[in-house]
């Protein structure tokens, strides 16, 4: 099977998706958009205030990674009035391209004056999107706030947990993973990820299998620093008459690390496999 790169996203394709006519499909196509021409195409249409900086619009700027290529124009466009409760920030918010409905997720993370609650009240749409690249950008713009403030902020998700969106109650868990590829590990959850108790056993039988595993990725991160802990929590749910087949799904992809490591009691692995 030929190995897949950038090149192979078509140049009609590519063309769409930095013209702002179409949605990107997958992570090539994410990855391959050119955002610097994306935003001069989107630029009429958004009625932006302010010129774009030579920056964003050169060669260079198509080497930079990805996220800090969005951050960058989230940081441009709040600077030119892209800002809640403003005809701007809906027209980014709400226009055709994902990559442009990133940005607004970028703008607002870079708005320093919210509460978190008004943070989070706004982050649901993004977490609410139809595309998948806009529900990851919401959970990656809103962490640093989480980081800043763990308590406050497990304490507002809560709710989110039972939300009727399976997008909206699998940010919640994703959001507070104590690691994290894209973005910084929360250090208070990786040593205390019992902060995190409500929301896990709020989803611990969720039927989304999309919910499912952002639970079982959050208790295999906990396991590699409090494998005690992740290991107290699967015995407790286990110990159901009857354990619910989500439940089961969510441990045994939550102990992968520790089964690899052959670090998984004989009882528990005995319950599960």
């Amino acid at each position: 099977m030929p190995r897949l790169t950038l090149a192979t996203v078509p140049a009609a394709r590519r063309k769409q998706l930095n013209g702002g006519i179409a949605e990107t499909a997958h992570l090539l196509e994410w990855l391959s958009v050119d955002m610097g021409a994306l935003l001069v195409a989107t630029a009429p249409q958004l009625r932006l205030r302010s010129p774009i900086p030579d920056e964003i619009t050169s060669e260079a700027f198509r080497g930079v990674g990805v996220t800090k290529r969005l951050a960058r124009i989230g940081l441009y466009l709040r600077s030119t009035g892209v800002a809640p409760g403003t005809t701007l920030f809906r027209r980014v918010a709400g226009h055709d391209s994902d990559v442009v409905r990133q940005w607004a997720a970028y703008a607002l993370m870079a708005d320093t004056s919210l509460s978190l609650h008004e943070r989070l009240q706004l982050t649901h749409t993004f977490a609410a999107d139809r595309n998948m690249s806009v529900r990851e950008v919401a959970w990656m713009t809103f962490r640093p706030y989480v980081a800043k403030e763990v308590l406050e902020a497990l304490a507002q998700l809560r709710p989110l947990t039972v939300d009727r969106d399976p997008n909206v109650r699998r940010f919640a868990i994703e959001v507070t993973r104590p690691r994290s590829v894209w973005g910084e590990h929360l250090r208070s959850l990786k040593a205390e990820p019992e902060q995190a108790r409500e929301l896990l056993d709020a989803t611990k039988a969720d039927r989304s299998k999309y919910v499912q595993n952002a639970v079982a990725n959050w208790l295999n991160d906990a396991s590699k620093t409090r494998p005690d802990w992740v290991l107290g929590l699967a015995a407790t749910w286990m110990s159901s008459p009857s354990i619910d087949a989500a439940t089961r799904r969510i441990l045994i992809r939550g102990v992968r690390t520790l089964r690899r490591a052959d670090q998984l009691p004989r009882h528990v692995a005995s319950s599960l496999f």
